[in-house]
């Protein structure tokens, strides 16, 4: 009788348990009528930038037109690898026949660049990012080549031009070590003052500007009263990209992100600090190696302004952009 008990014991546990593994595969199977949602993979995207256009005239009737033109993914970083087959480009809604295109790889670019570099000492940045800022800043400039230069601006109440233009990295290691007391953030004032200085620069240019991006002014500085629009402008007529990192507790990704889109820059964004040397090195890449050359000739049209579009793809991604310029009025 004891033997029976049990084995019927054994048998219920045996029947409930099978219930029970029964009812939790039914519940998380596809008939579950709230499963979890799957992960979507990472996005995977391609930008097309437009750095800067250039032109020369070469006759009455003849233009050259140079373009500096950046492909990125959606970190941010270059993509390698491309030639013309890859890209596509139109003059006035006129198509560029490839043929009559010079293509030069990143590898080969002739011209250094002049980059101004601008880190933001305001109240909101405390003393840890600014150190990290600074390290970040300093392997930038150990990156750059022999023949680029940097100039050194801080800014918090006022803007603080601690090394102008030089190639020498000492001076440069230097000024970022400079101490800047917290203040105010004269961010928009600060990015106009660094596109006036770059943009008489010869060769190829660029700003990078590591800030939350929260403009802030008080009564007794007032500043020069620029706004983001200023500097959209200013950068756009003078071909200088900017490079924008958001920095802070609280960053005005919104403002960082069109003015970096609208001047054929670029923004990224620092999670952590420890994020900001990735980010340097990945735009010390970019500006180094990492843009493609376009020259290419055109009717003149001197004095006048024109556009000039450039799509691309790669695998199954595609973008393209547009850009205006000036042509170069003959002598």
């Amino acid at each position: 009788m004891k033997k029976m008990f049990t084995f019927c014991l054994l048998v219920l546990f045996s029947l409930t348990s099978l219930f029970f593994l029964s009812s939790c595969a039914s519940n998380s199977g596809p008939n579950d009528p709230n499963p979890d949602p799957p992960q979507p993979p990472p996005d995977h995207s391609i930008s097309i930038l437009i750095n800067q256009v250039g032109t020369e005239c070469l006759s009455p009737d003849v233009t050259e037109i140079s373009a500096y033109v950046s492909v990125i993914d959606e970190l941010g970083d270059r993509i390698e690898n491309l030639d013309l087959v890859n890209f596509q480009i139109s003059e006035n809604s006129n198509t560029v026949a490839p043929e009559n295109v010079s293509f030069i790889h990143e590898e080969d670019f002739p011209d250094p660049i002049s980059v101004v570099i601008i880190m933001d000492y305001s109240d909101s940045i405390d003393s840890t990012r600014q150190e990290d800022m600074e390290n970040a800043v300093i392997q930038f400039i150990d990156l750059m080549q022999p023949d680029d230069q940097a100039e050194i601006i801080k800014f918090n109440t006022g803007i603080q031009l601690l090394q102008p233009f030089t190639s020498d990295k000492s001076v440069l290691r230097a000024a970022v070590y400079e101490e800047v007391r917290p203040g105010a953030t004269y961010l928009y004032d600060t990015l106009y003052t660094g596109i006036e200085d770059v943009m008489i620069q010869s060769g190829r240019r660029a700003v990078i500007a590591i800030t939350d991006g929260r403009e802030s002014h008080t009564v007794d500085f007032p500043g020069d009263g620029r706004d983001q629009h200023d500097v959209i402008d200013l950068a756009k007529e003078n071909n200088v990209p900017l490079f924008l990192i958001g920095l802070g507790n609280e960053i005005n990704i919104s403002v960082l992100n069109t003015m970096a889109e609208e001047t054929s820059g670029h923004y990224y964004q620092a999670a952590t600090s420890n994020e900001l040397e990735d980010i340097y090195t990945s735009i010390a890449d970019l500006l180094n190696v990492g843009q493609y050359l376009f020259v290419f000739e055109a009717p003149s049209n001197g004095g006048n302004t024109g556009t000039l579009s450039i799509s691309v793809t790669n695998d199954d991604l595609t973008d393209s952009a547009s850009t205006t310029f000036t042509y170069a009025a003959c002598p």
